[in-house]
């Protein structure tokens, strides 16, 4: 009976935390992407899907459940059930190694992380991985210590799911890989690659399709420094997008000290356990880093940490818990009000938002006529305007990559928006010069700071060649994620803007 009333009030509290203003925020880039890819009639889906970055089961469930139904709230349930199933399968397996208070206060602890809930309330596959690679990684450890062919069947099972919905999870297994092998348990090591591969065989030639055509386009690299503060940035992620280095560094430091210190006290004490969630935390961690730092891929992605940070929420939990004296309740219950209080600023403010594309899909309808054009300079802006628009604008790219599959016919429920490629700033100079009604035109500008063209030579030329009209700056909570709204006609302004790229 108290086994059951703890997973009741951990999931309860998992859930109220999650559903709270579902709705609310804006659906951001990704989300207008994952929506769109779901959209399309099945064989167009998975002729996407092969073109993408991901696997197939979030696209493919998503497909499914968009059938009844397209609200923002509705489309981001699934991974808040996940989200609460994932505190669920914390709480087991902190109960499995490290005991029963542990595995609540870990629970509790990723029930209120910033990071966990931001994934957990998102149309996207994180919430989905990690989900899976949790229950993978507890039915590994059960089938561990017990064997069984139910405790195999259920990994192996988790475990293909979390393949199936994220790649990066192929890193969790590799960790679980590596502890098979560093406690000679050779027959497993054997088998569990060997198996995994066959059941993921048949996805393999479409997985070194997206791989080798994958595109790292405006993703920064990979730095020393960077690595070093994320550490610190899993405790309170998005946070800390709002403090300045000095709290993220000293952040940085206290969790790889507490990190360090409760590692090496539960070594002592469980020494296989300790290995364990070592191996969870630094594969997943170190082999993607240095893959993305000394290659040209880039695959350690900052939002890709959700899927391993649970396991460096348990040696975290377990080495505040260590602490001599009354200490460790202080900390803990100052980190869990910090986290909880940026969750519900940010759910509350009305400056907070991911990206704010809803307004912005308002503004537009607000200030633009039909005749007129919309231009992005981030193509994963078309997306989100997509699903918010109510009536047809055109929107062109101005990137330099075709995007022939824009053309594909639009469902019936969304306005059909499209996107051409106008070859960056020479294409844009001849549309306009070329367009007879160019000088009765009125042209906006979407920009964001994290643009493909980071010296924003194409707003500048805009701004330099044609009047600002209206301008309106959409807030964030990341600098990443401000949106600039520029309603332009064919004058030439005196001078530029002082508002630009503030």
């Amino acid at each position: 009976m108290k086994r059951f009333r703890n997973y009741f009030w951990i999931g309860l509290s998992a859930f109220l935390l999650r559903i709270l203003f579902l709705g609310k925020q804006s659906l951001w880039m990704d989300e207008g992407f994952s929506v769109w890819m779901a959209s399309h009639k099945l064989p167009v889906l998975m002729k996407l899907i092969s073109q993408d970055a991901h696997p197939f089961i979030f696209y493919l469930f998503l497909h499914y459940w968009m059938k009844w139904g397209r609200g923002t709230a509705y489309l981001r349930f699934p991974s808040v059930i996940c989200g609460v199933i994932s505190c669920l399968a914390i709480y087991a397996l902190g109960k499995e190694l490290l005991g029963e208070k542990q595995g609540v206060l870990t629970a509790v602890f990723w029930a209120c992380a910033m990071e966990s809930l931001y994934a957990d309330t998102e149309i996207r596959m994180y919430a989905y991985a990690t989900c899976f690679a949790l229950l993978s990684t507890f039915w590994f450890w059960k089938a561990y210590k017990q064997g069984g062919k139910k405790n195999w069947f259920l990994y192996y099972l988790f475990a293909s799911l979390s393949l199936y919905t994220h790649y990066y999870t192929g890193f969790i297994i590799m960790a679980q890989w590596v502890f098979l092998l560093a406690r000679k348990r050779w027959r497993e090591a054997v088998w569990v690659p060997l198996i995994l591969t066959l059941i993921f065989s048949p996805w393999t030639p479409v997985f070194f399709l997206q791989f080798f055509h994958a595109i790292d386009e405006g993703m920064p690299r990979i730095t020393w420094y960077a690595s070093f503060a994320f550490l610190g940035m899993f405790l309170n992620a998005r946070g800390y997008f709002m403090s300045g280095h000095l709290f993220v560094d000293a952040s940085s430091i206290f969790s790889i000290l507490v990190l360090i210190f409760g590692s090496v006290i539960l070594f002592k004490k469980k020494r296989e356990e300790a290995i364990f969630l070592m191996l969870l935390f630094w594969v997943p961690f170190v082999v993607p880093f240095c893959i993305s730092h000394f290659t040209p891929r880039h695959i350690f992605i900052f939002r890709y940490v959700v899927l391993f940070a649970p396991y460096f929420f348990l040696l975290f939990v377990y080495g505040v818990f260590s602490f001599p004296g009354m200490t460790a309740y202080p900390i803990y219950g100052a980190l869990l009000f910090m986290n909880l209080s940026i969750w519900i600023l940010f759910l509350t403010g009305p400056a907070f938002q991911r990206q704010n594309w809803r307004e912005a899909a308002h503004i537009i309808e607000k200030n633009m006529k039909k005749v007129n054009v919309v231009f992005v300079e981030q193509n994963m802006s078309i997306y989100p305007l997509w699903y918010y628009l109510s009536q047809y604008f055109p929107v062109r790219w101005i990137g330099e990559q075709q995007l022939s599959y824009f053309i594909e016919k639009r469902s019936k429920r969304f306005v059909p928006v499209y996107a051409v490629s106008a070859a960056s700033l020479p294409g844009v100079k001849n549309y306009i010069r070329l367009g007879k009604k160019a000088g009765k035109r009125e042209w906006l500008v979407l920009c964001e700071p994290y643009l493909v063209d980071h010296r924003l030579e194409v707003p500048k030329w805009f701004l330099s060649h044609q009047k600002v009209l209206h301008f309106y700056k959409l807030r964030s909570i990341t600098k990443i994620g401000i949106i600039y709204l520029y309603l332009m006609s064919s004058k030439k302004p005196e001078q530029m803007p002082r508002d630009f790229g503030k």
